[in-house]
């Protein structure tokens, strides 16, 4: 069970990466933040979703991205807030405390010391 459910999450430590290209309409950080963009699509026949989460700093260099497949069925608002709260997860296992959110091009803004919000009991 273990290695099927290690098949099925994947986390990528970058070591040589460049930054984000400028053509891109992808928009930086304030700095001292990162971005978590992330994303979700469902396949309703065969009740597959897939998440997929990247962090990127101010300079657009990418610190950590992740996805995971799951199986069970569920909309694509679900399937959306699942993945917005596995961006939220993984900037915080990191250590970042001010992160940027954005999915599908809505952007919010967490600053975990300032809002005082405790991200273990929200997920």
């Amino acid at each position: 069970m273990d290695s099927y459910s290690s098949a099925l999450e994947k986390t990528v430590m970058p070591t040589n990466v460049d930054a984000i290209s400028s053509s891109s309409h992808w928009q930086n950080p304030p700095s001292g933040w990162v971005k978590a963009n992330w994303d979700a699509g469902v396949n309703q026949r065969t009740g597959r979703v897939g998440l997929g989460v990247v962090i990127r700093d101010h300079h657009g260099k990418m610190w950590v991205a992740r996805s995971l497949t799951r199986l069970g069925f569920m909309d694509h608002r679900a399937a959306e807030t699942l993945a917005a709260s596995m961006a939220v997860k993984l900037g915080t296992e990191m250590g970042f405390r001010k992160i940027q959110l954005e999915g599908d091009a809505k952007v919010e803004e967490v600053d975990t010391n300032k809002d005082g919000i405790e991200w273990g009991e929200f997920l």
